[in-house]
């Protein structure tokens, strides 16, 4: 459980910054984990990574989520390392959500500003202890909507910074002293707004999906505009909840061709 976190402009990382988040994190991870393995019979290693899946990269934590990434790449490699040498050990990867404790509570103010709930560290160490029981390898707090939306930025990073990584770049910005004043939204209506255009891609991914319905042809034409009638009119309500952001961007983010496209890298 042990980390070292640097939350602040890259530019303004030193060398030192950058050597000890390495050495903490990502080396400390596989050194623990080579000093335990070579006498486990079997069990379970834990390390905790970062928030949502470890790889959803906020801007400002750039060394941080390197880092955190890096281990959880490690710890999915080992698993499938372990199976392959029929060792009954398993290294889990456990993202709790912010806690209650001294070292986030500076940070509270930020986590809630983006719609994140504040958890107690009773509630982290039980649902570890479940992980744990369980032998899981991943194991995500925050519930399905943070579970979901890390799934979303792993395949369509472009999609994820439409959605709410921009906004959340914005809180990010404001609070570590790269800009002034954003508007701060309601975090249930963020919640919200959030996950009703999520479900409004999802249903167009049904849509797409019909050919091979194991249903009648009319009822694919019939089910076709209803369909797409009802995504609109939750992406609409949804992009209304979570910004214009969300709105404005409709067009080009919605189309799954655009999704996968690389980002454009400066001249």
């Amino acid at each position: 459980a042990a980390g070292y976190d640097v939350r602040k402009a890259f530019e303004q990382h030193t060398a030192e910054d950058l050597r000890r988040t390495v050495d903490v994190n990502l080396l400390g991870a596989m050194n623990i984990t080579h000093a335990f393995l070579r006498d486990m019979a079997d069990g379970v290693i834990v390390h905790l990574g970062g928030f949502a899946d470890g790889r959803l990269a906020f801007p400002y934590y750039a060394a941080d989520a390197a880092s955190r990434a890096g281990v959880a790449s490690f710890v999915e490699a080992m698993n499938r390392e372990l199976r392959l040498e029929g060792k009954p050990v398993t290294l889990l990867y456990f993202s709790p959500s912010p806690a209650d404790t001294d070292a986030e509570r500076p940070f509270h103010e930020l986590w809630r500003q983006m719609g994140t709930k504040i958890v107690s560290t009773e509630q982290v160490a039980a649902e570890l202890r479940r992980a744990v029981i369980q032998k899981r390898k991943q194991y995500v707090m925050g519930g399905v909507l943070v579970n979901g939306f890390a799934k979303l930025n792993s395949a369509f990073p472009n999609l994820a910074d439409a959605l709410m990584l921009n906004q959340y770049g914005k809180k990010l910005q404001s609070f570590f002293g790269k800009a002034a004043g954003t508007e701060t939204k309601s975090s249930l209506a963020l919640k919200a707004g959030l996950a009703m255009v999520i479900f409004s891609v999802a249903l167009y991914g049904v849509i797409f999906s019909l050919p091979f319905f194991p249903i009648s042809t009319a009822n694919k034409l019939a089910l076709t505009p209803v369909l797409m009638v009802v995504s609109e009119i939750v992406f609409w309500v949804g992009g209304a909840l979570a910004g214009k952001d969300v709105v404005s961007r409709y067009r080009s983010y919605l189309d799954p061709r655009e999704w996968c496209k690389p980002k454009e890298k400066a001249s």
